[in-house]
């Protein structure tokens, strides 16, 4: 083996090592970094034209189960959907009043109908018939405290649909942008690897606002579907929502 073919041996192992030495650094780097997949590199030995024996490198694949991946959407749209409901219904028995306080709007009512009751039966009684007029101005009180309530935990959960649609549309128009890019580089032989995690964190997004699912065509690019069936994105192209409030 003459020097010229051993150089050319050594320097496509030292590619090799330098190549898995960065995609190491950067699993370590970004240990922590939200929504990064670890990634690896195979290294297969190859034939030098020239009669030497050299290493070649794959492109860097991540390391992900799709399956999972697509579970963790299902989980996260379930709970998403349950912590929204418990936050409007805390809202509501907050309006409501705490049972055994006192201060509810049955409380309000029962205290009108049995100062009514006693003003009834001694309609000459100065006494009872403040008690029944004070008692018809607190429930007055608490029926309009009431609406007020209600009013506004509707203007706010129709300030929070309008921000969900936005944030909803915004992530749908991401995937299809990424879908586009990951199909144009993986056929020209490239890696992947970030935009694919870049589309799996804009999916957790479109996860926490609505159930989905999702499976991947074989050019790489994604197809994402609401939990009644209808496409959301397929390639390049994504569903534009929008919201209807009253």
């Amino acid at each position: 083996m003459g020097l010229d073919i051993a150089l050319q041996d050594a320097m496509t192992g030292l590619r090799a090592t330098q190549a898995q030495i960065q995609v190491i650094s950067a699993n370590i780097a970004n240990a922590q970094t939200p929504g990064y997949s670890e990634e690896t590199i195979t290294q297969t030995p190859i034939r030098m034209p020239s009669g030497g024996a050299g290493v070649n490198t794959s492109i860097i694949q991540r390391v992900s189960d799709q399956l999972l991946t697509r579970q963790i959407a299902t989980q996260t749209s379930a709970s998403s959907a349950a912590t929204t409901t418990n936050s409007y219904m805390q809202q509501l028995q907050t309006l409501f009043g705490q049972v055994g306080s006192g201060s509810t709007f049955t409380d309000a009512y029962n205290n009108f109908a049995s100062a009514l009751q006693t003003e009834a039966a001694t309609p000459e009684d100065p006494v009872a018939q403040s008690a029944a007029v004070n008692a018809g101005q607190q429930l007055a009180q608490q029926l309009n405290s009431f609406s007020s309530g209600i009013q506004t935990l509707r203007a706010g959960t129709d300030s929070d649909i309008n921000t969900a649609v936005t944030n909803l549309n915004t992530a749908l128009s991401q995937i299809a942008s990424l879908n586009g890019s990951i199909a144009q580089v993986k056929a020209e032989g490239q890696s992947t690897a970030t935009l694919e995690d870049q589309r799996d964190q804009a999916l957790s997004q479109v996860s926490q606002l609505t159930g989905v699912s999702s499976y991947e065509r074989p050019d790489g690019s994604m197809v994402v579907l609401a939990a009644s069936g209808q496409t959301l994105v397929d390639g390049v192209w994504n569903l534009s929502a929008s919201a209807t409030v009253h």
